[in-house]
């Protein structure tokens, strides 16, 4: 396996991140696939996303396909349970609303990807964290009622 550390990770994640800005899905995935392994590995190696988390909180929305969204989300979510830094910096920087904007579609594995990134952002308790906590919660509890 390839080992990422320090300068050689960063580099690694921009190049990696390039193509999150390509058009054509397959290539798109396959990147936010790659960068949802880093995030899972050592803390600096998480870190070494954070030039990234703008592109992917923005490849949440409509305008990217359902299963491009679903792999940001399981990416910000790794990124999200690695430290509460982390976490508060996806909150800043407005992850939590587009992932909550996912729990409405009627598909299960986003629903169980969303909410579990969605437990990694909303760990700590604050007014923010708790209004979401409610919505999220009664979302949940509709998508399953209706199953």
């Amino acid at each position: 396996m390839l080992a990422l550390s320090g300068l050689g990770c960063y580099n690694m994640t921009i190049c990696i991140a390039t193509l999150l800005q390509f058009m054509f899905v397959t290539q798109v995935l396959e990147a936010a696939w790659c960068l949802t392994n880093i995030a899972a590995g050592t803390p600096e190696q998480t870190k070494s996303l954070l030039p990234t988390l703008p592109l992917l909180i923005a490849h949440l929305g409509e305008k990217s396909s359902l299963s491009v969204s679903e792999q940001c989300a399981w990416a910000l979510g790794n990124v999200a349970g690695e430290s509460d830094e982390l976490r508060d910096l996806l909150i800043s920087q407005g992850a939590l609303i587009p992932l909550a904007k996912m729990m409405l579609p009627d598909n299960s594995s986003t629903i169980r990807t969303v909410a579990w990134a969605l437990s990694n952002l909303i760990k700590v308790f604050t007014f923010t964290c708790f209004y979401f906590r409610e919505q999220i919660t009664g979302r949940v509890y509709i998508h399953h009622q209706i199953k």
